[in-house]
């Protein structure tokens, strides 16, 4: 209708133009009201809050810390692995599916200078696509586990190049989207206060609803939240090094370190980035 009265407006310049301001001024007030009604909008029933996000995480850490010494080899490590992905989604931003479940040791995951990094210069995404290729150091507290967990599957015939989420009796196969978000899914019924069965999307609102509402975080912090749009935003050049992406990156990852950190149970890693505390009870 707007572009209707629009056109005649111009082709008509007798045409009440009246008429076009209100039915402009009525579509202005319906788009307020839309927002809202919003606001008050009944949240999705597996929505779980980022403070509980952090429990599910001091859970499946004590969980894990928590298996006796009888527990077999094969089985604690994909108690590890459960912890690895959970840990994924609580002490970083949470990244997007299509990356995370495509996690591969020696390729997209691997170690550089000792540190583990998440390298996506040669990934086909979105991600990498929109907002150029990237290497990413993998947060401090996640290291512990994963040297852990390759040390536990250095022995394992494939393990060299596996997928860190692969499909059970397949390391060279990842977990299908579907697969993966229902991994997600079952860890955070298993270990979060509510049982809450949340998606990796919810999980990426969570944090970006924490960011912008809590105190705590500073001013471009939450200027970098509503341009994000659940996304962090990089570089769209071709040559994009590992140095300036975290630094363009670091705010947000601090942030969220910091916010694991106030709820413990993180592992507090020795210089060569190794951590007794990720070999779990009685390892």
């Amino acid at each position: 209708i707007i572009n209707t009265a629009s056109y005649v407006a111009a082709v008509d310049e007798d045409a009440c133009t009246d008429t076009i301001d209100q039915i402009c001024n009525l579509r202005n007030q319906c788009d307020a009201q839309a927002r809202i009604d919003r606001l008050y909008a009944r949240r999705h029933p597996a929505w779980i809050s980022w403070e509980d996000v952090q429990r599910t995480r001091v859970a499946a850490q004590e969980h894990f810390e928590s298996l006796p010494r009888s527990t077999p080899p094969a089985q604690r490590a994909k108690h590890l692995n459960d912890l690895i992905c959970v840990l994924l989604h609580s002490v970083t931003p949470p990244d997007r599916v299509g990356v995370v479940r495509r996690l591969k040791f020696n390729n997209t995951l691997r170690k550089d200078d000792g540190q583990w990094v998440i390298d996506l210069t040669r990934f086909r995404h979105k991600t990498s696509r929109f907002y150029g290729p990237s290497i990413t150091s993998v947060s401090k507290l996640i290291t512990p586990y994963l040297d852990r967990y390759r040390e536990m599957m250095q022995f394992e015939f494939g393990s060299d190049d596996q997928y860190l989420f692969f499909c059970a009796g397949d390391f060279g196969r990842n977990q299908s989207e579907s697969q993966f978000c229902a991994t997600v899914k079952r860890l955070f019924k298993k270990f979060s206060p509510g049982q809450n069965q949340t998606p990796p999307r919810l999980l990426r609102q969570s944090f970006i609803t924490f960011l912008r509402s809590s105190d705590a975080a500073p001013e471009v912090l939450k200027s970098a939240a509503k341009n994000m749009k659940h996304c962090l935003e990089t570089q769209g050049s071709d040559v994009y090094d590992k140095s300036t992406h975290d630094r363009l990156t670091k705010a947000s990852f601090d942030f969220c370190e910091a916010v694991a950190q106030s709820y413990g149970g993180v592992p507090q890693p020795s210089a060569s980035g190794g951590g007794s505390s990720a070999e779990g009870g009685g390892a």
